[in-house]
């Protein structure tokens, strides 16, 4: 979707139409992930009626959040650090 008006058309420069429309998009896809995370929240407390489960499933998420983050952000640094053909092909 983000991607549609430079399939569609090519803005003259100095066109706003295309920062617009990033705005737009960005703003959509922003409500759409504060309404998602809004009812895993709220279902936590329906799927985990006790305080000690939530507690647990907390810190749970925290730590797969973490190793998640450091799993993809350590193929970015190794690219960073080293722009050849072997490392590029190693990380995809």
């Amino acid at each position: 979707l983000i991607y549609l008006p430079g399939l569609l058309w090519l803005p003259s420069a100095g066109s706003a139409w295309l920062d617009v429309w990033l705005a737009c998009c960005l703003f959509a896809a922003s409500w759409c992930l504060s309404v998602l995370l809004n009812s895993v929240e709220s279902a936590r407390a329906e799927i985990y009626p006790f305080k000690d489960e939530r507690v647990t499933v907390a810190a749970m998420t925290k730590f797969v959040g973490v190793f998640s983050s450091a799993t993809g952000l350590l193929p970015q640094f190794v690219l960073w650090a080293v722009f050849s053909f072997l490392a590029r092909s190693g990380v995809s």
